[in-house]
C-alpha cells in the first residue's frame, strides 16, 4: 500500500479517503473492530500496540509525511517528478493521514525506541 502512495494514490486524490482510512484502520483496530466498523481505538488493546510498533518500525511517519507535502518533502529529490494533488475546485483530504501522525507522534514510549530523524 505505501507503494502505492506516490503514484496511484496521488492521481486518485480526490476519492483516495477510503484508501487511506484503511492505514489507520491498520494501525489502530483489530479485525472485530474493524468488522463492527468501530470509530474508537484503545490504546491498550494488543491490536493497537501491535499496530502502532508497526508503523514505526516501517518508518510510516516519513512515507505518510513525504506524501502529504509532496514536492516540499525534505525527502523530495531535485529532478523527480511527482503528482500533483489539488486544483482549482478543490483539495484532498488528508485527515486519515494527519490522525495516523498524530496519533504516533503522541506515543511518547515508541518515539524514545524509534526516533525520528531531522527530516521527520
Amino acid at each position: 500500500m505505501v507503494s502505492l502512495l506516490p503514484e496511484r494514490a496521488a492521481k486518485n486524490w480526490r476519492k483516495f479517503d477510503s484508501f487511506l482510512d484503511i492505514f489507520y484502520a491498520f494501525m489502530v483496530n483489530s479485525c472485530e473492530e474493524i468488522e463492527n466498523e468501530s470509530d474508537k481505538y484503545d490504546t491498550e488493546s494488543e491490536a493497537y500496540k501491535i499496530g502502532i510498533e508497526l508503523f514505526f518500525a516501517n518508518d510510516m511517519i516519513k512515507h505518510l509525511g513525504d506524501f502529504i507535502l509532496q514536492e516540499n518533502s525534505p525527502y523530495h529529490e531535485y529532478g523527480q517528478v511527482r503528482v500533483t494533488m489539488g486544483g482549482t475546485y478543490g483539495n484532498p483530504n488528508f485527515s486519515a493521514i494527519l490522525k495516523l501522525i498524530i496519533i504516533m507522534i503522541s506515543d511518547r514510549a515508541l518515539l524514545a525506541k524509534y526516533p525520528l530523524s531531522e527530516k521527520d
